[in-house]
């Protein structure tokens, strides 16, 4: 299942995602994941270019991972790089 969050309230600190898609069901993350050639212990994704957030099941249904992971991908978008992270291919 994939849900698209509506936009809401934007930190003026945080860059705004046009998308933030969040896959909560585990087989379809990692259908996902499998999809676009990506590992399957990646927790989301950002697609930088097209602003754009995909957040998997494993950060959401872990409450102390989900902020973390949100603060790394928001990072994404803010320097517009792969923050030293191995390219996607």
């Amino acid at each position: 299942m994939l849900a698209k969050l509506p936009r809401g309230e934007v930190d003026l600190e945080s860059p705004e995602a046009d998308t933030v898609n969040v896959i909560c069901d585990a087989a379809t993350w990692q259908a996902f994941l499998k999809a676009h050639n990506l590992p399957s212990t990646y927790a989301a994704i950002t697609d930088w270019m097209g602003e754009r957030i995909f957040i998997g099941d494993v950060a959401i249904k872990h409450s102390t991972l989900l902020p973390k992971v949100v603060k790394h991908e928001l990072e994404h978008l803010r320097c517009r790089c792969s923050l030293g992270e191995a390219p996607i291919q």
